[in-house]
């Protein structure tokens, strides 16, 4: 708890711009975000700050992508994906329930040794890994 804490906030400070973020499961903004907390802060706040502060935030998993399942109506907590919170610009998404760990790592991968995102479509998923059906 309180020392996890002391290094997240050491990390996002002392690593500013030098991290890539990697968020898993919807975000609950209803009521301020109180529907998920850590630590007695609303999860969203916890993701606005440490985004902020990212280089680059990948959504994994579809929940973390568009919101999954819990955004459908009626949607009480308020369930949205990751680009619904922070700048689109800055999210990559790697959906799929479960997602494809090849996807995930040749993402990582890829932004590692390039030193530059993939090419993305329209819903900033790498182009290599949904720019085509999986059955064609």
């Amino acid at each position: 708890g309180k020392q996890a804490e002391e290094v997240l906030h050491d990390v996002i400070e002392r690593e500013r711009g030098k991290y890539i973020c990697v968020v898993e499961g919807a975000v609950s903004t209803k009521d301020g975000g109180i529907y998920c907390q850590i630590g007695g802060k609303p999860a969203v706040e916890i993701l606005k700050e440490v985004a902020n502060r990212a280089s680059l935030v990948i959504a994994i998993g579809t929940c973390a992508s568009f919101g999954g399942l819990q955004a459908a109506r009626p949607n009480p907590t308020g369930a949205v994906g990751v680009w619904d919170v922070i700048p689109r610009d800055k999210v990559i998404n790697v959906p799929g329930c479960p997602p494809n760990p090849y996807n995930f790592l040749a993402t990582v991968g890829y932004i590692l040794t390039f030193g530059k995102l993939p090419e993305l479509d329209d819903y900033r998923r790498p182009k290599f890994a949904y720019g085509r059906l999986i059955h064609d």
